[in-house]
């Protein structure tokens, strides 16, 4: 704890709950007015993903909303609520002195070909524009 200031872990916190709002709330809000989708139906919708996650299908049929914008505002509040979970998941990970301690010995345990090595057997026409040394060769 004492490496990472208030001011940092306040600046993380702020980064997810924004994620999270702008997932949840304003990209399914923005997408219904796109789609001529009323306020109701949005808050309803979004409601039904958070509560019963595998019916929230059902429920959006019911309220009368297109699969598309449906599967849209499906998707943007599943990869906001991954990228919250992750963001926190991250935020004890760093506060950790165990987990800092043992993430830092860590190594990769292979070794990631070097591309640029198998490059004379690609036609010409493939390997015209690639680099001379693999992009992977920092790891």
């Amino acid at each position: 704890m004492n490496s990472f200031s208030w001011h940092t872990e306040i600046t993380e916190l702020l980064k997810i709950a924004l994620i999270l709002v702008t997932g949840v709330l304003v990209i399914p809000l923005v997408i219904g007015f796109f789609h001529n989708i009323t306020l109701i139906k949005m808050l309803g919708l979004v409601a039904s993903i958070l509560i019963f996650q595998p019916f929230a299908v059902v429920v959006g049929f019911g309220l009368g909303i297109n699969p598309f914008p449906m599967m849209l505002i499906m998707c943007s509040i599943g990869i906001s609520v991954i990228l919250v979970l992750f963001g926190i998941c991250d935020m004890f990970a760093n506060r950790s002195e165990w987990t800092r301690k043992h993430l830092k010995k860590l190594k990769p345990s292979h070794k990631i070909p070097n591309c640029s090595e198998n490059m004379e057997s690609l036609p010409s026409f493939l390997s015209s524009g690639y680099p001379e040394s693999g992009f992977m060769d920092a790891f």
